[in-house]
């Protein structure tokens, strides 16, 4: 009886007994994260902000933009798009000493105030004590007192002196008190778990793995942690390794996923739905099957369009994450600089298409059940959301909810159940040419909110190499006219802002500029507005106003620098102002005419121009040229916002336009090396292959592309470089059937490589060619697609990840694809095999008619 009652008591008190636990999640045994209030799965979604550290910290203290300010305008943008996840790794190095003792500083103190804004707006928090790296980023490293100064990665988890430190800190982080809540950081319902360390180096030894991790866990443990802990293993990809954190008593496991690689320094072009269709994890382990499995941090970097989001969320999901944070939001208030992490880009104000999108992918994750996705030519259907990367849209429509993040001509799944609506663009509710997002929510029966953000403008490509001196972007205040279509709404509904003002609408349409505003058939109703949590429009003005100055106007010119004699041929430019009167020209000559010609662009829309040019100046040649921007009282001439007319007789700027115009050929280059430079990319796999790229000239002064095989390090299947020719396929006419590759073997040891035709629907084919030690013009018929294998290009993190994509071969005979990259293959020799001038040359890539027998 006595051994009958023991066993009943050790098995009662092996049961987990989730509703009695502090925390409000739970890990159960088969790796779920559930709510321990109801035993559901739980899910988080969100972003990384580093406001209270590092970059963000030194770039806000130095212009002296309040911190905090800083976080409440952007905690409301969390709140806005969905966000019920926030993470960070805390740069230990700045608030911690040699011994790990923990600096209560302003970071800290920022720390605080950010938590204790994410609770009062119920986002859920995990926090990363440590992050190891330096704080200067992208500026240079500067001098911390943090333990993680003094050792290398590798040292920071074999090192006996640095694990003590951790300790150290890691007690006294988990038992700091909130300053702002009064509640510890182990102690704060809504801080719902730890990661411990941001990207650790571990040993190639499993046992010490799991020592080290077992250590630091018993440390949290013991200091009253009830909350899951995972642990990061990103940069470990060997078995020992997963292993050893599989084997430990950590609750979870924190991965990462950036499908298009990071720091490219220029914007991505091309369709990379095949980067973020799965995330396959390997199966170096089944202890793994057991851990919770959290993404830590994400983002589709140097993408600048819309359609990723919401297929990495369903990825995510697939993979069995229930935590994703995309790395890393940017602070509104130094946004339109990108400076911080010039590979990644999402803001609300700033970013508007991709917030959109983002919001779409929070639903996804969060709260749509998991369906499979559908591959349809340049589109993936996910159930009730859909993106299309040809249109630069993402889609969410279901019973209540309408969000795009472009141009649609969907209409609402259910229009008269409709609450909430989300979109950039027009779609078949709302006609608005603006540049910012918009957000309608109903109130009650006919009484809408409606929140309408500025105008964002990109002014460069806001991919590479930023400071905090020259703005990629700004914002515009701005009026628009905006159509709103919804059931029980009358065509003359009223507008009535916050301070009760209102405005009639005729035929359905309405002026408005950025603001928040209550749309209904009769007056005002008695709710008191300030009670429907509206975004702090003025707070965004006074940052707007201190950061862009909204009057300031800027055109961005997109006229290619080229054309052919037989190519359609105009001058195209937006320009970004708050004015409504401007008149836009093009003043134009040859390079030997002593005066312009002017022609007026004609507006499209509220921001492009566009004019013809006329036959005089079409033909072969160079032409200069000025855009004027003019009213009654003054002229403004680009490039350079001079202050005079390209007429006036003393005008001589320091910049011009310049646009060369080809003769008609049987030939349209597609790739020229220096010219295109931004359109290469190549495989990040130095620890495979040691390579060089370099632009170098033939004996004929010719430009080339110079590409160099030092050594094999490891086993690999293949180098392959990418070109993006879709910028210049566009208005190619059918006839041009055939490519040709001006290439050469740098000697003759590498005898073939495979050209990969890749079009926008990601279907394509393959072609092995012989190439030969000296330049030939290889010709390559643009046969039907079939079913290939091609490289995921840009290599992803982790690296882990496939290599190969295997193309859908089925035609679609409703559209015709358009080319849009070329992949060149080198397959690699074995390892440590010597190599000299192992690699090639290319000179260009062409389209060309094929010849008729």
């Amino acid at each position: 009886m006595r051994y009958l009652l023991l066993l009943l008591i050790i098995c009662i008190a092996g049961i987990n007994f989730p509703q009695n636990s502090p925390s409000l999640i739970y890990v159960d045994d088969s790796g779920r994260i559930k709510w321990a209030a109801s035993n559901k799965e739980a899910y988080f979604y969100g972003v990384n902000y580093s406001t209270p550290f590092a970059f963000s910290y030194r770039a806000l203290k130095n212009k002296a933009i309040s911190h905090k300010d800083a976080i409440d305008l952007d905690v409301q943008q969390f709140k806005r798009l969905g966000i019920n996840a926030y993470r960070i790794h805390v740069w230990d190095r700045e608030v911690s000493d040699r011994e790990g003792n923990l600096l209560v500083n302003e970071h800290i103190e920022l720390l605080d105030y950010l938590i204790s804004k994410l609770i009062e707006n119920d986002i859920y928090i995990i926090l990363t004590p440590i992050a190891w790296w330096g704080t200067g980023w992208p500026e240079p490293d500067m001098q911390t007192p943090g333990f993680s100064s003094f050792y290398s990665k590798i040292e920071s988890t074999t090192k006996p002196d640095v694990i003590e430190a951790q300790k150290n800190y890691l007690k006294q982080f988990v038992n700091h008190k909130n300053s702002y809540t009064g509640k510890s950081n182990k102690d704060e319902k809504l801080i719902i778990g730890f990661e411990i360390f941001n990207e650790p180096n571990l040993p190639r030894n499993e046992d010490s793995i799991t020592t080290y991790v077992n250590s630091l866990v018993e440390v949290l443990k013991k200091e009253g942690v009830t909350k899951p802990i995972f642990f990061n293993i990103s940069e470990n990809n060997e078995q020992e390794h997963w292993k050893g954190v599989a084997s430990s008593k950590v609750d979870g496991i924190s991965f990462q996923w950036y499908p298009t690689g990071l720091v490219k320094y220029s914007e991505l072009e091309g369709n990379f739905t095949p980067n973020v269709m799965n995330y396959q994890i390997p199966n170096f382990t089944d202890k793994i099957k057991s851990k919770s499995k959290m993404i830590y941090e994400f983002d589709a970097a140097d993408v600048g369009k819309s359609y990723m989001y919401p297929l990495m969320a369903h990825s995510f999901k697939e993979a069995g994450m229930q935590w994703a944070t995309m790395f890393c939001y940017d602070p509104t208030v130094i946004a339109q600089y990108n400076a911080e992490y010039p590979t990644h880009y999402l803001n609300l104000l700033y970013t508007p298409q991709k917030a959109i999108s983002f919001l779409i992918s929070s639903t996804i994750f969060v709260e749509e059940s998991l369906l499979n996705k559908t591959l349809d030519s340049t589109s993936v259907i996910m159930g009730d959301a859909f993106s299309d990367y040809s249109h630069d849209l993402s889609l969410l429509n279901e019973s209540k909810k309408f969000y795009y993040s472009g141009n649609t001509n969907a209409a609402p799944a259910d229009v008269n159940n409709l609450e909430n609506i989300a979109g950039y663009g027009s779609s078949s509710i709302i006609k608005y040419e603006g540049r910012g997002a918009y957000f309608i929510d109903k109130i009650e029966q006919d009484l809408w909110k409606l929140e309408v953000f500025p105008d964002a403008v990109w002014l460069k490509d806001p991919f590479g190499k930023n400071g905090l001196d020259d703005p990629v972007s700004k914002l515009i205040w701005k009026t628009h006219k905006m159509k709103i279509m919804l059931p029980g709404l009358n065509s003359d509904y009223n507008l009535y802002s916050l301070n009760r003002n209102s405005k009639q609408a005729v035929n359905n349409e309405i002026e408005i500029e950025p603001g928040v505003y209550f749309v209904t058939n009769g007056t005002a109703s008695p709710i008191d507005f300030t009670k429907v949590t509206p975004t702090d429009f003025e707070k965004i003005k006074k940052y707007g106003e201190f950061i862009n100055g909204f009057t300031e106007t800027e055109i961005r010119n997109l006229t290619p620098l080229s054309f052919y004699e037989d190519d359609h041929k105009k001058i195209e430019v937006e320009v970004y102002s708050n004015e409504n009167n401007l008149k836009v020209f093009v003043y134009v000559k040859r390079l030997w005419w002593r005066g312009f010609q002017k022609i007026q662009l004609q507006k499209l829309n509220d921001f492009t121009f566009e004019a013809q040019l006329p036959n005089e100046l079409s033909a072969a040649g160079i032409i200069e040229y000025y855009i004027a921007l003019e009213n009654d009282e003054r002229v403004l001439t680009f490039p350079g916002k001079l202050k005079m007319s390209p007429d006036f007789w003393s005008f001589n700027p320091k910049e011009k336009y310049e646009l060369s115009i080809y003769p008609s050929s049987d030939k349209k280059i597609i790739y020229q090396p220096a010219r295109d430079f931004k359109n290469l990319t190549v495989p990040n796999i130095w620890r495979f292959v040691d390579y060089q790229i370099d632009y170098s000239f033939d004996f004929d002064n010719k430009e080339e592309l110079n590409l160099k095989l030092r050594s094999v390090r490891n086993k690999f299947p293949e180098f392959a470089l990418q070109f993006y020719v879709g910028k210049y396929t566009q208005n190619i006419q059918p006839d041009y059937n055939q490519l040709e590759l001006e290439i050469e073997s740098s000697n003759g040891e590498l005898d073939s490589a495979y050209v990969r035709v890749l079009y926008d629907d990601t279907k394509g084919f393959e072609q092995k060619i012989a190439i030969s030690p000296f330049y030939e013009k290889i010709k390559i018929p643009l046969i039907e697609t079939h079913k290939f294998n091609y490289a995921l290009l840009p290599r992803p993190y982790p690296t882990f990840l496939p290599y190969w994509y295997v193309s859908n071969f089925i035609a679609d005979s409703a559209r015709k694809p358009k080319l849009e990259s070329i992949q060149i293959a080198i397959p690699l020799p074995e390892p440590k095999i010597e190599l000299k001038e192992f690699g090639i040359k290319i000179k260009s890539i062409s389209l060309t008619k094929a010849a008729h027998d």
